[in-house]
């Protein structure tokens, strides 16, 4: 017999949409559509090869953003068995070779979905500010309509011991995430970056090719962090900070820091 549990409405209408018991979240008290989304989110990152909780036997991925960033991550996600790119959403193209194209742009897709058609979505923008704080007006946008974001993680990653990860994570080739490490939502993390021990990073951050951060780095949330950054061991970047090619960081940077090439 299922115990009984006491919950929101909107707890149980994800609940319902995903399959889920309930009765299996360990928390006392009334339980809330956001702990819905942490389980969700949990059987993302430590279930990678676990289809289990989708309806066919491949995650089936939907990807906002049908440009170069788009064929990216068909590259990575052609690589791995367990995940299927089956719909683009983009509020141009109409037209994308071997795939199909939705007839609705971003924002109105979210409202008109068929949400039979696929599992979860990621968004493919990433290459400078202007299109990561659209990624960010996006990932907000579906996940306030209760939309399940998935990570894409190269197979060649290098992802170690404890790490943790959140929701709408792109993760190059070739990046290695060092243990202890805590990546939030949405980061666009390149190919070939170094992401030291003990680190702790926020949400909608571009880290590009090669960047390079000591241990118990800390990163706020919406930072553009270019190619060839390094950070030395313990320094903390705050929020909406802007680094050029190259930057050593040696020392603290605080909120809406952003420091130009010389």
């Amino acid at each position: 017999m299922k115990k009984s549990v006491l919950a929101t409405e909107k707890a149980k209408v994800l609940a319902q949409e995903h399959n889920i018991d309930l009765s299996i979240i360990a928390k006392e008290g009334i339980i809330r559509e956001s702990d819905v989304q942490a389980l969700l989110t949990e059987k993302h990152v430590n279930s990678r090869h676990n289809s289990s909780i989708y309806r066919y036997d491949k995650e089936r991925i939907a990807i906002i953003g049908a440009g170069r960033g788009a064929e990216v991550l068909i590259d990575i996600l052609d690589d791995q068995y367990d995940k299927q790119v089956v719909l683009l959403i983009d509020d141009y193209v109409r037209e994308f070779p071997a795939y199909k194209v939705a007839p609705y742009g971003i924002f109105e897709f979210a409202d008109r979905a068929d949400r039979e058609e696929f599992d979860s979505i990621i968004i493919s923008l990433t290459a400078n500010r202007k299109a990561m704080n659209l990624r960010a007006r996006i990932f907000t946008y579906y996940h306030a309509r209760g939309f399940l974001f998935t990570n894409v993680i190269a197979k060649d990653a290098d992802v170690r011991r404890d790490v943790k990860i959140g929701q709408g994570n792109i993760i190059g080739a070739k990046t290695y995430i060092g243990t202890k490490t805590i990546i939030g939502n949405n980061n666009a993390i390149s190919y070939y970056a170094v992401i030291g021990h003990h680190n702790v990073i926020g949400d909608c951050n571009l880290l590009a090719p090669g960047i390079i951060t000591s241990g118990s780095v800390t990163i706020g949330s919406n930072c553009i962090v270019p190619t060839g950054v390094n950070f030395i061991n313990l320094v903390q970047v705050g929020n909406n900070v802007v680094l050029p090619v190259g930057y050593n960081v040696t020392d603290d940077i605080p909120d809406n820091t952003y420091i130009k090439n010389i």
